[in-house]
């Protein structure tokens, strides 16, 4: 009885076509802010930190100098917050996104990595 009145309370306030359209407002703008324009992190080290102005996602791509080349992303400085890093050898290209909170401290980190660019997207239906 309780799961019937549940369907039919949430039937008659929340659709599939609304679904689709919370979910779309999770994308990333096609409008980007350039964090970084030309980056480089011959060692390890912090290539920037940055407090989003709204919620939205991190993204930092670069190319690996040497062997081993290493990007790390890190969207916030709490515990269990997302992170993605990504490791490919000499020449070739490397690519993190991360979701990130808007006023939550962000970093991206770099070992033997050279071209790199950071860049911020908002999320098509803002935040809180």
């Amino acid at each position: 009885m309780l799961k019937n009145l549940t369907s039919l309370l949430l039937s008659k306030f929340y659709s599939k076509n609304e679904s689709a359209l919370i979910a779309h407002q999770a994308m990333p703008n096609e409008v980007c802010t350039v964090v970084v324009s030309e980056g480089k992190a011959p060692e390890w080290g912090e290539v920037t930190n940055f407090i989003p102005p709204e919620d939205g996602y991190l993204t930092a791509i670069g190319q690996a100098s040497e062997p081993l080349g290493f990007l790390h992303a890190l969207g916030g400085d709490a515990e269990n917050v997302p992170s993605q890093s990504n490791s490919v050898g000499q020449g070739q290209w490397l690519y993190v996104s991360v979701p990130v909170v808007k006023g939550r401290n962000c970093y991206v980190w770099a070992d033997k990595v050279q071209q790199i660019r950071v860049i911020f997207n908002k999320v098509i239906g803002g935040g809180y």
